[in-house]
């Protein structure tokens, strides 16, 4: 065998593992976004709007208050928010669920929601951004929790508010 030979299957074994690396990232984050693609969403769902209007009502939001929903599902609580005058964004993953809240929220006769996609975990705003940050059971089922409650804080302005609702894992 000659060293040429050699120094091939070293960069053939470096270029399997850059693949299977990528290949790893890449099923990460299709797993967290496919996940929430399956099923009816609608009918599971039925249980989060009285869920909402509780943590709405607990944060106090008022008009005026520039609130972000945080993995949003089909956006029971940004429309629960824009209800109440609130300047309301949301953001969510899952494409298609952003669709489906785009529709609840017409349905719901509620404007002026900002519909985001993104991760959580990696929030595509500035720091200090909002007056108030929630979410409905979205951050339980996140890869990395600890990431998105760094994010929740990183985006909460100063004397702001921060809550949601999860059940211990």
């Amino acid at each position: 065998m000659s060293q040429l030979d050699l120094s091939n299957k070293e960069n053939e074994s470096s270029n399997i593992a850059s693949n299977i690396a990528s290949d790893k990232r890449e099923l990460k984050n299709t797993k967290t976004g496919n996940v929430w693609k399956l099923g009816d969403y609608r009918s599971i769902s039925t249980m989060l709007p009285s869920i909402s209007s509780h943590l709405v009502g607990t944060l106090n939001v008022h008009s005026g208050e520039y609130v972000l929903d945080i993995a949003c599902g089909n956006g029971n609580t940004a429309i629960t928010a824009g209800r109440m005058g609130a300047n309301v964004t949301r953001i969510d993953i899952t494409a298609e669920l952003l669709d489906l809240a785009v529709e609840e929220a017409k349905i719901a006769q509620v404007d002026g929601i900002t519909w985001k996609e993104g991760d959580a975990q990696n929030l595509p705003f500035e720091d200090e951004s909002f007056d108030i940050v929630l979410s409905i059971f979205g951050p339980m089922f996140a890869p990395q929790a600890d990431l998105i409650a760094r994010e929740m804080i990183r985006v909460t302005k100063k004397g702001g508010r921060i809550g949601f609702a999860t059940w211990p894992p």
